[in-house]
């Protein structure tokens, strides 16, 4: 899949980092992923060193930093502090209490992973295509939610068009293509900075 795509930064960052880390459980060694990052960008920096001066470099390895240093642990910082019906013992919450906890955690946990992502990405952004974009954590939390509905309607189509169930897949494919017409008409945020 990564040659298939190009060899990008990021693609090549994540199937190292993955092989790393499911290495690192196959010898029943604790899963590191800062560590699974680092050896990742050394890896691809002995194999071509110029990486290091490409924007899609920067960007991944900068980004994925970001999020496994600041989002993580904003995220379990505020699930820790953020929780609903503290006032009501465990064993009296309902359905829907546990649901409405769960929500907000997901709510926080892409919050979080957003704000570190964009104050991670923003100088780099700013440097490389003079462009500053205020509403992106709010705007990555959406296509975060979409991208996501997008791989499942992915992995239901292919599951459908495997058992020869074509119209079915058919039409899960259509609706990741309208999730898709939604990313792209999102509203943009973005300010040009002069220079």
């Amino acid at each position: 899949y990564v040659e298939i795509t190009g060899a990008s930064p990021s693609a090549v960052r994540a199937f190292i980092m993955v092989a790393l880390f499911w290495s690192s459980q196959l010898l029943f060694r604790q899963p590191a992923p800062f560590a699974s990052l680092l050896a990742s960008g050394l890896i691809v920096l002995i194999i071509d060193p110029w990486q290091l001066w490409s924007a899609g470099f920067q960007f991944s390895y900068a980004v994925v930093a970001g999020i496994l240093l600041y989002g993580l642990p904003l995220m379990e910082h505020i699930n820790r502090r953020l929780v609903l019906f503290t006032g009501l013992p465990e064993m009296s919450h309902r359905w829907y209490h546990r649901l409405s906890n769960q929500v907000l955690h997901s709510l926080s946990g892409l919050f979080a992973i957003s704000l570190s992502a964009s104050l991670i990405s923003s100088p780099l952004t700013i440097y490389y295509f003079k462009l500053f974009n205020p509403g992106a954590i709010i705007l990555n939390m959406f296509i975060v939610t979409i991208a996501t509905l997008i791989i499942i309607n992915g992995v239901i189509s292919l599951i459908f068009g495997l058992l020869q169930l074509t119209a079915i897949s058919a039409f899960f494919n259509h609706g990741s293509w309208l999730l898709i017409w939604l990313i792209n008409k999102s509203i943009d945020f973005s300010v040009q900075i002069p220079g």
